[in-house]
């Protein structure tokens, strides 16, 4: 699969200005929870795809001056038909791994600085535990 063109460090085609900085992996083992965080100290945009298994993403907008503000709303990612989930600054996020695992490539239009890391992180279930629960439906 072909995951992002780029040019002059943007990304060709996507409807809204990103410049990719960085592009990481992550592997997340079967069921586990990462939720939730937020980059409070500089902007930062993510565009995640999920290459293989699955993951429950959920966003969260808590930005002060959006219009949505309070909006939450869950994706499925899935490395069967791997597409693309464009997370805006100020918008919490976190996911739940599938019965398989996930592995989650993503870009960011900034870079982890170890020294100042741009991360704040809130419980689990900071925005209700019934968000995780198992759909048996």
């Amino acid at each position: 699969m072909e995951y992002l063109r780029l040019k002059d460090g943007r990304v060709e085609g996507f409807p809204l200005p990103f410049e990719a900085r960085q592009i990481s992996l992550s592997w997340a083992v079967p069921g586990r929870i990462n939720a939730f965080h937020l980059h409070p100290k500089r902007t930062q945009d993510e565009l995640w795809c999920v290459v293989q298994g699955a993951l429950l993403v959920w966003l969260v907008d808590v930005r002060a001056d959006s219009p949505t503000k309070g909006t939450k709303r869950s994706f499925l990612l899935s490395g069967e038909a791997p597409s693309l989930l464009y997370i805006p600054s100020g918008v919490a996020h976190g996911y739940r791994a599938g019965h398989q695992g996930a592995l989650l490539l993503y870009a960011m239009n900034d870079q982890f600085n170890p020294s100042d890391p741009n991360e704040g992180r809130l419980p689990w279930d900071f925005f209700g535990a019934e968000l995780w629960a198992e759909d048996r439906g």
